[in-house]
């Protein structure tokens, strides 16, 4: 029935503001290799780009914001698609693959030729507009239309917040997201700033750009925030757009250890219109938090669609919790409400909803063998020291928002144990599709199915959307000792059976041909499925894989999951006379 408020909102002005020249003006750079965030053998740039290797753009993301009780019960998936009677072999659709329409656009995004530096993981992720793509990984972003014509060189993000000047105008220092606001016909990149070079020593800042027009290829409006606490490094941070903020998660390490989420709203309406004042509301969410609760991977709501929530509705936020934690944890998912006054940040809540915890069915987050996150398999020559990061500690982004009109939905996805057994390890991509009727009503779950065909493949890395239909689609990498890090993405269309998952099967968006040989794992450490807003129903997906030799590259792809083309959502217009 929700819980007491934790903690004090902290409100900040930004602290450093410019504007830049349009990107379509800057030149072609590439991430020179500056020292930061390497102290292990395989990081080391410079001698690592001379021999083909790549660098490991940020470390600190392997460590544990998840706790394991080692005597706390295991449960294996309730959820598998393979036990599904909707989805088996004669019913609905096989969930053998190739049942979905193929996709309408497919091609390369961002490459390490591209970034200067082969930074494992890339961070794959962008978001499309009405006309353009518009594509991040680590150092370096580029716009493309949407036939998969670049616009724009490949140019590093220092490039872009340069004219910030000291002591974040020159970083590249990753953990990228794109936004595109559609409410505003705007975009908005950012990433997260390490002045000192390490993570262990602070101040530390979020950097923001926001177009100030509809066209990506223009200028922006540059933002540096301070990040509270000075030695506590807000990694991870993914974005929302709300209709009253953008909002933020973090997941914060002390010099020392993990110490739980922060979660921010930043001023929307200042930074759409370049006003110097713009300021952030902050709440460490474990204030007050005994030890067991302090984990992370939360994500903000990110709306979808032209239908807006109810007036001055709260920006959900969710994380997931399971059982393996120990104690009174249980599998379920934690949904919060962060609702932001800027004018008067002390009046700022941010509060578990009624209706949270929600239980969900069991599912098994852990890896085997326990304490290592590489464990997707690859064909040779990759070896077992080489396997890749499965991630299963997080919600995977985004947590996409959509009013349907009769309806208020949630979906979301994260890594699961697919095998069936809590002894042996295949990555499933468990997906939900949440609803509510009412703004104070609890959510429910509407679809939850953990999806793992009966074959031998891991299927992870998820991004999970839906579009003004009511169709679900979830792009993600799929990978075994047969099949080359490859992707791939399912549906379920909002006219099959409540209950049959994603029963529309699953189609390959582009099939790798090589395996990642770095001893590193790393893979990730996100993908981004989002909905064209011209007709508010296609999908696009951007997410890397393996192209031939050892490197990632990334691909861009668009896809409907019906036969018949798209329709285009129900729009009105305004005519008049000045």
């Amino acid at each position: 029935a929700g819980e007491v408020q934790a903690g004090t909102p902290v409100s900040m002005a930004a602290v450093g503001f410019a504007e830049s020249v349009p990107v379509r003006d800057m030149v072609s750079t590439k991430a020179p290799w500056n020292g930061k965030l390497g102290d292990r053998p395989f990081e080391r740039g410079e001698a690592n780009a001379a021999e083909g290797k790549e660098t490991e753009k940020n470390d600190r993301n392997r460590e544990v914001i998840r706790r394991i009780d080692p005597n706390a019960p295991q449960t294996p998936d309730q959820a598998l698609s393979s036990a599904n009677p909707f989805t088996r072999e004669g019913a609905i659709n096989s969930n053998a693959p190739n049942v979905l329409p193929v996709p309408s656009v497919s091609f390369e995004g961002l490459n390490p030729t591209d970034t200067g530096q082969g930074f494992l993981p890339p961070d794959t992720n962008g978001e499309v507009g009405p006309n353009n793509f518009v594509q991040s990984v680590n150092s370096s972003f580029r716009v493309w239309n949407k036939t998969g014509t670049a616009l724009t060189p490949a140019t590093t993000l220092a490039t872009l917040f340069g004219p910030l000047g000291a002591p974040c105008g020159s970083s590249n220092d990753g953990d990228p997201i794109v936004n595109y606001d559609q409410l505003a016909d705007r975009w908005l990149i950012s990433q997260f700033c390490i002045p000192s070079g390490d993570p262990n020593v602070g101040p530390f800042y979020q950097l923001f750009a926001v177009s100030k027009t509809g066209d990506p290829t223009g200028a922006y409006y540059l933002y540096s925030f301070l990040a509270p606490g000075t030695n506590i490094f807000p990694d991870y941070p993914h974005v929302g757009v709300w209709p009253d903020a953008y909002y933020m998660t973090t997941n914060q390490f002390s010099p020392t250890d993990f110490v739980g989420a922060g979660v921010y709203a930043f001023n929307r309406n200042k930074m759409l219109v370049g006003d110097a004042t713009a300021n952030v509301v902050y709440f460490n969410k474990n204030d007050g938090c005994p030890a067991d609760c302090l984990f992370g991977g939360m994500l903000p709501a990110d709306l979808d669609g032209y239908t807006l929530p109810p007036a001055a509705a709260p920006a959900p936020f969710a994380l997931f919790d399971a059982n393996e934690s120990g104690g009174t944890h249980t599998d379920s998912l934690i949904i919060y409400d962060f609702h932001v006054d800027f004018a008067t940040p002390a009046s700022s809540t941010f509060i578990q909803r009624t209706g949270s915890p929600l239980a969900v069915a069991a599912f098994d987050p852990n890896v085997v063998p326990a304490n290592s996150r590489n464990v997707v398999p690859q064909p040779a020559p990759a070896t077992a020291a080489s396997y890749l990061d499965a991630i299963s500690d997080r919600l995977m982004f985004r947590l996409a928002y959509r009013n349907l009109g009769s309806k208020e939905t949630l979906t979301l996805n994260h890594t699961v144990n697919a095998s069936g057994s809590v002894a042996t390890f295949r990555a499933g991509a468990r997906l939900y599709q949440l609803s509510k009727a009412t703004p104070a009503a609890a959510y429910v779950i509407d679809e939850q199915t953990t999806w793992a065909p009966a074959d031998t493949e891991h299927r992870w890395m998820g991004s999970a959307a839906q579009n003004y239909l009511g169709d679900i689609a979830l792009g993600f990498s799929a990978s075994s000792l047969t099949v080359f890090p490859s992707v791939r993405y399912a549906a379920h269309l909002a006219t099959d059976p409540p209950g049959s998952g994603l029963a529309q099967g699953e189609q390959t968006l582009i099939a790798g041909t090589s395996s990642q040989t770095s001893t590193s794992g790393r893979w990730g450490d996100y993908s981004d499925l989002t909905i064209d807003p011209t007709d508010d129903c296609t999908f696009w997906f951007t997410e890397e894989y393996m192209g031939g030799g050892t490197t990632w590259k990334t691909r861009i792809g668009a896809f409907n999951v019906r036969a018949t083309p798209c329709t285009i959502s129900p729009r009105g217009s305004i005519q008049g006379t000045i």
